[in-house]
């Protein structure tokens, strides 16, 4: 499993699903997973080499240290449910989460895409007894949604 992250959840997580995209980043192919649980979304970044560096963060809320992370080649990104910007929309729990590629500025490099949890699948998530570990995605989806400013807008969903 070279050239992945691999992060091994603790014992009894309800996973709901797994859901993968390939960006295009400020010109570099950066793999993305999302992850639902019962109680946050796991954002997974992996960036192509250890060259790679940015800042990653949710819409509104790049002040907020405990909603933004330094992406250095790999990043596991734990949003709340309830917080960080995360929106209860009913049926589903949503974000928006941004790649930002300069450390100060915003770019038309950054990626901005939204991340969702649908809540039905969360209910129905099995428990897992044992350790779970993520490595290769087993299946790419990559849903263009439209433009956000001048730049490509991503969704990543849980079914």
């Amino acid at each position: 499993m070279s050239g992945t992250t691999t992060r091994i959840l603790p014992m009894r997580t309800s996973l709901a699903l797994l859901a993968f995209v390939v960006m295009n980043v400020g010109g570099t192919r950066v793999r993305t997973a999302l992850l639902c649980t019962r109680t946050h979304m796991t954002v997974v970044i992996n960036a192509p080499s250890q060259h790679y560096t940015g800042t990653v963060y949710t819409e509104g809320h790049y002040r907020d240290a405990s909603c933004r992370r330094h992406l250095d080649m790999k990043l596991v990104f734990d949003i709340p449910y309830d917080g960080c910007g995360t929106k209860d929309l009913g049926e589903q729990f949503s974000n928006v989460v941004i790649i930002q590629v300069h450390p100060t500025m915003m770019t038309a490099d950054d990626e901005i895409f939204r991340v969702t949890c649908n809540k039905r699948s969360l209910i129905n998530a099995p428990l897992v007894e044992d350790s779970f570990i993520m490595g290769e995605p087993p299946f790419v989806n990559y849903v263009p949604k439209g433009l956000f400013g001048n730049r490509s807008r991503t969704i990543l969903e849980s079914y």
